[in-house]
């Protein structure tokens, strides 16, 4: 049995348990859906990508200046993930959220690293 499958069978249960006793049932069937939640997020998903203004600091803390970078933020919980500079740097390492735990899928970053490789 894959996620999806086990997903799709709780989500039936819920309903069958919703159906017989909707009120006395109510601790399990949150119980469930905590389930379903903690299996959806083993299913990778593609982080946000998108630009953002970030601050210069000199040593002091002091703001010298912003720049402009591509950031990547988790797509379930919105955390802050690295800024995609950083990527090449820490693949190996990324396959989760370090906050929610939703696993992430980062086929689209790859590809676009590998074209920019072909074209350098």
């Amino acid at each position: 049995m894959d996620i999806t499958e086990a997903i799709v069978l709780l989500m039936r249960l819920k309903k069958q348990m919703w159906n017989i006793m909707p009120l006395t049932m109510e601790y399990e069937i949150k119980a469930v859906n905590k389930g379903i939640e903690a299996l959806e997020k083993q299913i990778p998903k593609k982080p946000a990508i998108y630009k953002d203004t970030r601050d210069l600091f000199d040593l002091n803390g002091n703001v010298t200046g912003t720049y402009e970078t591509d950031v990547i933020e988790c797509p379930f919980c919105g955390e802050y993930l690295l800024d995609l500079a950083a990527y090449t740097e820490y693949q190996e390492i990324l396959n989760y959220c370090n906050r929610c735990g939703q696993a992430l899928e980062f086929s689209e970053v790859q590809e676009n690293e590998n074209e920019k490789k072909r074209t350098d």
